[in-house]
């Protein structure tokens, strides 16, 4: 249970994906700096075409 909340949360369901509908383009670690100088990194997997013509 999340603090201040008065139900428990379901738990999500967990998908892993092996293939994908276009060829992608793996991130490692890109970085985005927070507001109170925190660092976010996330594994970003982007559609090669992603750049060039929008995606669904």
């Amino acid at each position: 249970m999340i603090r201040g909340q008065s139900k428990p949360m379901k738990e999500a369901a967990v998908k892993t994906v092996a293939s994908f509908p276009y060829p992608v383009r793996v991130i490692e670690n890109l970085v985005t700096p927070m507001r109170d100088g925190a660092r976010l990194a996330a594994r970003v997997w982007l559609p090669e075409a992603a750049e060039e013509e929008p995606l669904p």
